[in-house]
């Protein structure tokens, strides 16, 4: 399911030497919000995300850091 999918990402994110993931999430899907909170991901206010849509709210930055792996590129 969803974490085998979050599972796979972060280790071929983590293996490959990346630091941090990021995701943008609409203001008006709480339930998003809650799971990727669950997956390790926090509210990021440094990255202010647009909307290509005005009468759309922006979206919310959420930011999941990680520990690159041992051999990886980093």
């Amino acid at each position: 399911g969803e974490e085998a999918l979050m599972d796979a990402v972060t280790a071929a994110a983590s293996q490959a030497g990346v630091r941090a993931l990021q995701i943008g999430i609409r203001a008006d899907q709480p339930r998003l919000l809650r799971y990727y909170e669950a997956q390790g991901f926090v509210r990021d206010d440094s990255v202010q995300l647009g909307s290509s849509n005005p009468r759309t709210a922006p979206a919310i930055t959420m930011t999941r850091q990680l520990v690159p792996r041992a051999g990886s590129r980093s």
